[in-house]
């Protein structure tokens, strides 16, 4: 249930709200983010002081991406709302993945820049320019399809997921704080361990300069080293990742709304 003192939103709040909750996340979780990306690498631990290598890019992925996944989110509820009665737990949850799809091409552009930066060192117009130099322009959508996979279960986690865990732990949870917390860390593990294979197929390919590789090639090249559990590699990180991401984002939506514009709240 929401607060008295909640500010309800329109949809340009929405997408403030994604954008200005992403950004807290990302400035307090771009180390794990790192560190994910070298431990699905298989390229060890990276040095202290690279921890926030790729923190622009990231910021440049993962900002307007959840921005956009947060109008859309809006803009389903909205229809939701219209169906009242004909709405169900099933349908909610098949349109919180609709929002993680919308924002894919865009994640998919930035985050191959991000990678190839954290691996490689160097500023984000280096690694951009490596990439276009080398495969193109067309090159900056290397890893569309994990990436579509893996937005679209991270934004089922988001969207759909924990308002569920919410819904379900109220009438037995009164302490509405103990409550969104649980439910964001459930879902953020749960998310991020099902998304891992995707994350990691995602990474070896958007790593790869030489244009030559495929997430079908790679995850057949893991399943024939590894064994399937390879494709897992990472998934501990990943889950402790988007975890810790989903709570600062469900803390940050609820406290920042109120210092937007006030043509971004909803009219009474």
């Amino acid at each position: 249930m929401s607060s008295k003192s909640e500010v309800k939103l329109n949809q340009t709040g929405h997408f403030f709200n994604g954008v200005a909750s992403s950004l807290s996340m990302t400035t307090v979780m771009q180390p794990v983010f790192t560190l994910k990306t070298y431990v699905m690498q298989g390229a060890g631990k990276p040095a202290i002081r690279n921890l926030y290598r790729g923190y622009f890019s990231n910021c440049a992925s993962v900002v307007p991406s959840q921005g956009i996944a947060y109008l859309t989110n809006g803009v389903m509820n909205k229809t939701l709302k219209k169906e009242e009665g004909k709405s169900s737990t099933a349908k909610e949850l098949a349109y919180s993945i609709i929002p993680g799809s919308a924002a894919s091409p865009w994640a998919t552009a930035c985050e191959r820049v991000m990678i190839v930066q954290q691996l490689q060192g160097g500023s984000t117009k280096d690694a951009l320019t490596k990439i276009v130099k080398k495969e193109g322009v067309r090159g900056l959508a290397k890893g569309f399809t994990p990436t579509l996979a893996r937005e679209s279960l991270f934004s089922l986690g988001l969207f759909g997921l924990r308002n569920t865990l919410d819904k379900k732990l109220e009438p037995k949870v009164q302490n509405r704080k103990i409550r969104e917390a649980t439910s964001s860390v459930v879902a953020g593990a749960a998310a991020g361990f099902a998304s891992a294979p995707f994350d990691r197929l995602k990474t070896k390919v958007q790593s790869d300069l030489k244009g030559s590789s495929s997430w079908l090639k790679e995850g057949r090249k893991i399943v024939v080293k590894e064994g399937v559990r390879g494709l897992f590699k990472g998934a501990g990180v990943r889950a402790g990742l988007v975890s810790g991401a989903m709570s600062v984002m469900t803390v940050a939506e609820k406290q920042l709304p109120k210092y937007y514009p006030k043509f971004s709240h909803q009219e009474s």
